[in-house]
C-alpha cells in the first residue's frame, strides 16, 4: 500500500512539474514571438 501511494504521489508531482515547465516554455516563446512581431512592426 505505502509503495503504491508513494508511486502515485510521485507520478502526480511529475505531471504537475511537467505542466508548469510546459507553461513556462510557452510563456517564454510567446513573449519572444511578441517581441519579434513588435520589432518588425516598429
Amino acid at each position: 500500500m505505502s509503495k503504491n501511494a508513494v508511486a502515485m504521489t510521485a507520478k502526480i508531482l511529475v505531471k504537475i512539474i511537467a505542466v508548469f515547465i510546459f507553461m513556462a516554455i510557452l510563456m517564454i516563446f510567446r513573449s519572444t514571438q511578441v517581441g519579434r512581431i513588435i520589432k518588425i512592426t516598429l
